[in-house]
């Protein structure tokens, strides 16, 4: 059976890594959802995103690889296979990494119908093993779409912010920068600007750490990369 599967309005762009991690060890299962998102793959919307679908056995490989990169996940946990006093451990573990993660439980009807409740206290989502697989199609792309929105707003901001970095800098700290891209050393703008060594390094260092910069050749990237260098360096 295909599963329909509708993209969000928006068209993520921005080459952004999604885990779709599934825990389960019912193969009829993961093979379902491995079909959903390799149907997922071909939608226009998600045309910029690098889905990585990871199937695990064991809960501890479940944070290994959430712990091997910064992306977000989709976590989806076939309860059938966790002990009870196992379910709230996993999702507290999951909590202190501080990842954007959003977590699926899929349970019998009996589990269901006795503890999803309790289980909706600590998970996003809970599903019988059951429903129909037009329900899982619509709810996993709704949480994908949720998180996708989430990582395009948060590199949006990111870019805005590093454009607006030199506006962040004091008076003192622009003159520096000038100096610096100019190919002064520290003594020479100290001399020049009647200050001690100590300080001109001391504004220095504060100039690379607004920038994100670790060296002069990666500062100068920077600003050539936003742009700035006509603004900070007049001619």
């Amino acid at each position: 059976m295909m599963l329909r599967i509708t993209g969000g309005r928006m068209h993520y762009r921005s080459d952004v890594n999604i885990n779709f991690i599934v825990f389960s060890e019912d193969n009829l299962l993961r093979f379902a959802l491995n079909s959903l998102l390799s149907e997922m793959r071909s939608i226009p919307a998600y045309r910029g995103v690098n889905f990585i679908f990871i199937e695990v056995m064991k809960l501890n490989d479940v944070f290994t690889s959430l712990l091997k990169n910064k992306c977000s996940s989709l976590i989806i946990f076939d309860f059938d296979f966790v002990f009870f006093s196992e379910k709230i451990k996993i999702i507290e573990r999951i909590a202190r990494l501080h990842r954007p993660v959003k977590t699926m439980a899929i349970c019998s009807h009996w589990d269901y119908n006795h503890h999803a409740y309790f289980y909706n206290s600590f998970c996003d989502i809970v599903l019988k093993r059951n429903d129909a697989l037009e329900i899982y199609s619509s709810i996993i792309n709704h949480e994908l779409n949720i998180l996708l929105t989430k990582e395009f707003n948060v590199s949006h901001r990111g870019k805005e912010k590093n454009i607006f970095h030199h506006f962040s800098l004091s008076t003192r700290e622009s003159e520096i920068l000038k100096l610096i891209m100019k190919g002064k050393n520290n003594s020479e703008i100290a001399g020049q600007l009647f200050i001690s060594v100590k300080t001109v390094s001391t504004h220095r260092s504060n100039i690379y750490s607004k920038f994100n910069a670790r060296t002069i050749s990666e500062l100068y990237r920077v600003l050539i990369r936003e742009n700035l260098i006509e603004k900070v360096i007049p001619e």
